[in-house]
């Protein structure tokens, strides 16, 4: 499928969360604000296809249903990210030494690393405050 205006505007919708995890409603919400007229099926079917395009990562949500996505800007790495057990915030993490870690894993186990898809659990400052109990 060829670009049209509205790829292009949920992918600009995208750019503009500056590397934060949005999802289909915040996409929706963001092209309302704007005044540009477009439908959730077609969202859906531009997020899917700007994923193949590799524009998009795809992160699914604690719930295991709903899911997030975040541009890459064409493949970029070095990142992994860190997802609360408590209230399933998902967050982005620059990670310094990546290439060592991948490099060791692809070494020692044959492994290779989706530095994209590798997500770290704990728990984050604000349910630790609450002193909320970690969901299990």
């Amino acid at each position: 499928m060829g670009s049209t205006w509205q790829k292009q505007t949920i992918l600009d919708c995208l750019k503009q969360a500056n590397g934060h995890h949005v999802t289909v409603d915040d996409v929706m919400e963001q092209l309302a604000r704007d005044g540009k007229k477009v439908s959730k099926a077609t969202v859906y079917r531009y997020l899917k296809e700007l994923e193949q395009d590799g524009e998009l990562q795809r992160y699914c949500n604690h719930d295991g249903q709903s899911a997030c996505y975040r541009y890459v800007a064409h493949g970029t790495c070095n990142h992994c990210h860190l997802r609360c057990d408590s209230c399933g915030t998902l967050f982005h993490m620059e990670l310094l030494h990546s290439a060592q870690v991948t490099a060791e894993a692809l070494a020692h186990y044959g492994f290779t690393i989706d530095e994209h898809r590798t997500v770290f659990y704990g728990r984050c400052a604000a349910c630790k405050r609450e002193g909320e109990p970690p969901v299990i």
